[in-house]
């Protein structure tokens, strides 16, 4: 028993997933994988989530900050918490992509109450945004065009910022223009992909997460499964119909909804209704 016992921690130590005789197999790291900005597809490895979050507690404490063993602890439990907050919305398995990764990086230092370490990421993370999206501009001057009166001429981002839009919604914007000027959406095969195959492609797009995906599901492709567990009216109206207004966890409503198959869509719908009074046409 204490060899056998002994075994476990050591897989447990190195990462290895061995199950008991019995047990449900826990997918390994190797079952997900991460898409970049830049459309590649790469594994996923939780040691670069770490690495960041230690580059954000550094800009704040400095560089002796590294010897400091709180921050080290810090760090590999924040990390836990990331890595299984991501688990828990594909436990069999899938696709992130980059950002949603760093939303829950944010998320996380908020929720621990490290503000300043969350607020240095933030700005890291729009610094990089700045670089990436000048090297974009630089290297695709040119690439998009739009047609204005049946004249052909290249893509005026001020024009884009005269309407309203933010700097980076105007880069959202021209990304997904240029996923469509390079066919890499392919809107002619969504009626036969899969739910998770559109959503995989869509959130390759610089802007476009998960959350917006599933909206995308429900009311363009009117797809009638689709749980959007990160969705805030969800959870609430779950809360107070299932839990009398206790937290729910994202595990609680995938449980909750599984009787609700193959028709989650439209259960979401009278959810979302059962918090407006106000009559909605869907």
């Amino acid at each position: 028993m204490q060899i056998a016992q002994q075994g476990t921690a050591a897989n447990s130590a190195i990462g290895v997933d061995v199950a008991e005789p019995g047990a449900a197999r826990r997918p390994s790291y190797a079952d997900y994988k991460i898409i970049r900005r830049n459309g590649a597809v790469v594994g996923f490895e939780p040691a670069k989530i770490s690495v960041a979050m230690t580059k954000a507690y550094l800009a704040v404490a400095g560089s002796q900050g590294a010897a400091s063993a709180r921050i080290r602890e810090l760090v590999a439990d924040l990390t836990e918490s990331v890595v299984n907050a991501l688990l828990r919305r594909q436990p069999q398995g899938g696709t992130f992509h980059i950002e949603d990764i760093q939303d829950q990086v944010e998320l996380a230092l908020m929720r621990s109450g490290e503000h300043d370490v969350a607020r240095a990421y933030v700005l890291y993370r729009e610094e990089r945004a700045k670089v990436r999206a000048q090297e974009k501009t630089s290297k695709n001057e040119g690439g998009l065009h739009v047609v204005e009166n049946g004249a052909r001429r290249p893509l005026d981002r001020n024009a884009l910022r005269a309407c309203g839009l933010s700097e980076r919604k105007g880069e959202y914007i021209a990304d997904l223009a240029r996923h469509f000027a390079d066919g890499t959406i392919h809107v002619g095969r969504w009626p036969a992909m899969s739910d998770e195959e559109v959503t995989d492609e869509l959130i390759q797009v610089r802007g476009i997460g998960r959350w917006t995906a599933e909206m995308f599901l429900i009311f363009n492709l009117l797809r009638p499964d689709v749980l959007p567990v990160d969705d805030l009216g969800l959870r609430r109206a779950v809360s107070v119909s299932y839990r009398a207004g206790r937290r729910v966890s994202e595990t609680s409503i995938r449980r909750i909804a599984h009787a609700w198959q193959p028709w989650r869509s439209v259960a979401t719908w009278y959810l979302w209704r059962s918090l407006d009074p106000v009559p909605v046409e869907y």
